[in-house]
């Protein structure tokens, strides 16, 4: 699909939808028009010839209002659109015979019937369905409203209206047809007429606003599809964020063969998918593509999250381009070693809590409940150290149940008490080892240097080649030649922006180890969609409720790889 062709064609109507509804405001403001013979009022009644002023008006705004749906391929916006063009088409002569204002509504029908197969894109059905009876209720409303007023403030009117008269001079009104026998006599009069058409107009606009609305995620994701994405994840995950892919905040799409999917949330109208794809790589393609259609349809903007340059190239392919957003870590534990100047300080440190008489050993499943409850007294106090929160999407966070299925390194003081734990998850096909929480209390110091260098011997005496210490944000960045804004904004935050965020101190905390960094990239479609791709990313991670297979007491909390506030340890 010639997406970058499809997107021209549908802006370019946007954009002749935004000109013609200014045109026509701008146009029922005057009282000659800007380029055209007059009025043609020896041909239809002078009440049509005033009532199209409003009428142009209301055109206006419904184009205006419809061009962003447009903008976005959205299909009811189309139907909208068309119908106010053509109406456009008639109005023009009605208040005079217009040139410019009928040929661009000519123009304008034109145009969108010859590009009827650009605007694929759904409308939210239950949002819909609300617009709809929201504009029959409201217009109801004000027909009522319009009617008992017309009725019963005959005195502020030049002349008594009868309730029959007040039927009549309500559907003129609404139709924007001035109410011959409802002429003001007063101010509060006027007031009442405007009030009418107002309500009008709001009806309206609101209304179709829920028309246009994009699809909301609401299906929920069964349990045989999180089955399907196990398996596949044995076979084919690489990755160190794959095992969260099968957290419930994930949703599902599958390539047609079913060997290849991807993990996504949808957030507000923007859809984020998990990292790269998974599964058989002779199916991402299809399934890339079929995914960007998908979105198209339901009016979501999309983006793959702290995907690797495994990819890139396929990404490029279809159109998308890649924002590096940090460096992910990878300490080479079959390499390290805690002789020489650069481990000094860990060197020093490992050898006082030996001194002190702590160790480090690993717990295997089924945990007692004694257990879980010191734990998550653990990350608790964790939690709060320097005002931390649980987040999720690419991170883990406190959940009994899903501990009860990973292997826990957990730090034990001389009198056997557990003092920290990291809970240690799959890594699939991915030859380095891979852990998700990393919690420990205010005492003793230093315990977190202590944990990773033991998670570190446990990954080597297994025989991994290196252990993934996580993404860095914003670290990384620098480089040669020009930078994108966005680049340029990342930067300076990661440079600038301590007070806000602890980036740059995670990236030194981190460097201890010594790791090898890899890049990780944002992959999106549009220039103009990023910042609200970056808002979804932010609170795809959000965790504002407690999910089903959560523990009772209190919030979930974690944070993969140590995460952000390890940085602080």
């Amino acid at each position: 699909m010639n997406r970058t062709r499809h997107h021209f064609e549908r802006r370019l109507v946007a954009v002749g939808a935004v000109l013609l509804g200014v045109y026509n405001i701008v146009l029922a403001m005057l009282r000659a028009p800007l380029a055209g013979i007059g009025q043609i009022r020896h041909v239809v009644p002078i009440e049509a010839v005033h009532g199209s002023r409003f009428v142009l008006l209301i055109l206006g705004l419904l184009l205006l209002e419809t061009a962003p749906g447009l903008w976005h391929g959205k299909r009811f916006a189309w139907v909208i659109t068309l119908s106010a063009a053509i109406a456009s088409v008639l109005a023009h002569p009605f208040l005079h015979v217009d040139i410019w204002g009928t040929g661009a509504s000519l123009a304008l029908a034109g145009a969108l019937i010859g590009a009827r197969p650009e605007f694929p894109a759904r409308s939210d059905p239950p949002t819909a369905t609300r617009g709809v009876a929201f504009i029959v209720t409201g217009l109801a409303l004000v027909f009522i409203y319009s009617t008992l007023g017309l009725y019963f403030l005959d005195r502020e009117f030049k002349q008594p209206i009868p309730f029959t008269g007040a039927l009549k001079d309500t559907a003129r009104l609404l139709f924007i047809v001035p109410a011959t026998a409802a002429e003001p006599a007063t101010r509060h009069g006027t007031w009442f007429v405007d009030s009418v058409r107002v309500g009008f107009l709001s009806m309206m606009v609101l209304g179709v606003w829920q028309l246009l609305r994009p699809v909301i995620y609401r299906a929920g994701t069964s349990r045989v599809e999180r089955e399907r994405v196990g398996v596949l994840l044995q076979r084919y995950g690489n990755s160190s964020i794959a095992f969260f892919a099968l957290l419930p905040d994930k949703a599902y799409f599958f390539s047609r063969g079913g060997n290849a999917v991807l993990a996504y949330k949808v957030v507000g109208s923007t859809a984020v998918v998990m990292g790269d794809p998974i599964g058989d790589e002779s199916e991402f393609s299809e399934l890339v593509d079929s995914f960007q259609e998908h979105c198209e349809l339901n009016d979501w903007a999309y983006a793959f999250h702290q995907v690797t340059p495994r990819y890139l190239e396929l990404y490029a392919q279809h159109g998308l381009k890649a924002l590096k957003i940090g460096e992910e870590g990878i300490v080479r534990v079959q390499d390290f070693a805690l002789s020489g100047h650069a481990t000094k300080h860990l060197r020093s440190t490992m050898n006082y809590f030996e001194r002190e008489g702590y160790g480090a050993e690993v717990l295997h499943p089924p945990y007692e409940p004694a257990l879980l409850r010191r734990l998550r007294e653990i990350s608790d106090e964790w939690l709060a150290q320097g005002d931390r929160r649980e987040r999720g999407f690419t991170l883990g966070y406190f959940d009994q149940a899903m501990l009860q299925e990973c292997d826990i390194l957990a730090v034990r003081a001389s009198d056997g008490t557990i003092v920290a734990f990291a809970n240690i998850i799959p890594s699939y096909r991915l030859p380095q080892g891979n852990f998700d929480m990393l919690r420990y209390g205010p005492e003793p110091k230093r315990v977190a240097d202590f944990l990773y260098v033991s998670l570190i011997n446990y990954f080597r005496e297994r025989g991994y080649s290196g252990m993934n210490i996580g993404l860095a944000p914003f670290s990384g960045l620098q480089r040669e030649g020009l930078m994108s804004p966005a680049e340029r904004a990342m930067d300076l935050l990661y440079r600038r922006g301590s007070f806000l965020f602890r980036y740059r101190g995670l990236r030194e905390f981190k460097e201890k180890f010594l790791p090898v960094w890899e890049p990780r990239y944002l992959v999106y479609s549009s220039e103009m969609q990023l910042p609200g791709i970056a808002l979804a990313v932010a609170r795809a991670g959000e965790l504002k409720r407690k999910l089903p297979w959560q523990a009772p007491r209190g919030e979930p909390s974690a944070q993969h790889l140590g995460g952000v506030e390890v940085g602080s340890g």
